[in-house]
């Protein structure tokens, strides 16, 4: 069975019950997992959806990556909840492909409507196989541990 090649070259990941649309996706999940289980953040959702509504009227939905608040001082405020959209540097390049007219238009209607900002991560090249397999190893072990 032949499986068509994404535009910008990612593969998707599916690793405890979410799918991730790239390797870099995945392991910038595995960075806020740790900072999660250290206690720096809290409230990590993947995948979060904002519904869009322009006077009164639903336009449509956008999706980013992560939400998630930064712990300070035990207090959650409203200017802590941070969301990031994770996206792609070609190596070559060193441009930023992934971050295509309709992400940044769906970004900068969920700012002007929200008064918030959202993070972009950006991510180059590819992670050998090796490490991949090492992390995803330590992450199975932490999730069977937090049961």
């Amino acid at each position: 069975m032949w499986r068509k090649r994404s535009k910008y070259g990612n593969r998707k990941v599916r690793f405890e019950g979410h799918v991730f649309d790239s390797q870099a996706e995945f392991e910038r999940y595995g960075e806020l997992r740790l900072l999660e289980k250290a206690g720096s953040i809290n409230n990590l959702t993947v995948h979060p959806a904002f519904s869009l509504t322009v006077n009164g009227k639903y336009v449509g939905d956008a999706e980013f990556d992560f939400s998630y608040y930064i712990k300070v001082e035990g207090l959650m405020q409203e200017h802590d909840h941070v969301i990031e959209d994770v996206k792609g540097r070609d190596a070559r390049t060193g441009r930023v492909v992934t971050d295509t007219e309709l992400s940044r238009f769906k970004r900068r209607v969920f700012e002007a409507l929200n008064n918030r900002t959202v993070t972009i991560v950006e991510r180059t090249g590819k992670t050998a196989r090796a490490s991949r397999a090492r992390n995803e190893k330590e992450w199975k072990k932490d999730a069977k541990d937090s049961r």
